[in-house]
């Protein structure tokens, strides 16, 4: 059929038909593809998050190994009769902050509200 053709009434409303039908499907994919594309970006921050707390929990762990071995360290040598006459000051911080979502601006102080000082003497 060329540019200039006529088509009759019947013909037209099938093409009417048709067009609709190809115009909603295409609202149906956009909608879809846009849910999709939230759903990934949702998926992304969970997966960031978890990254997140799995770095900080490895940072404690090295923490409460060095704070054992410097334990360790000081039994001994007080075992071995080694005493400097100065006691050890041990400051463990924890936290809670939560750096990865933008919700709170970094002033560069650090938030006391989010961390706790747990300090002993050795």
């Amino acid at each position: 059929m060329s540019g200039g053709e006529n088509v009759s009434f019947a013909e037209h409303e099938v093409l009417k038909g048709k067009h609709e039908t190809l115009l909603r499907e295409h609202g149906t994919s956009i909608s879809t593809i846009e849910l999709l594309e939230k759903k990934l970006k949702e998926a992304l921050l969970v997966e960031q998050k978890g990254e997140y707390w799995e770095k900080k929990y490895l940072e404690l762990l090295k923490k409460l190994e060095t704070v054992e071995n410097n334990i360790k360290d000081l039994m001994y040598s007080e075992v071995a009769g080694e005493d400097s006459g100065a006691a050890a000051l041990v400051v463990i911080v924890l936290s809670d902050d939560d750096e990865g979502d933008g919700s709170e601006s970094s002033g560069g102080d650090s938030d006391s509200e989010n961390q706790e000082n747990l300090s002993f003497y050795l």
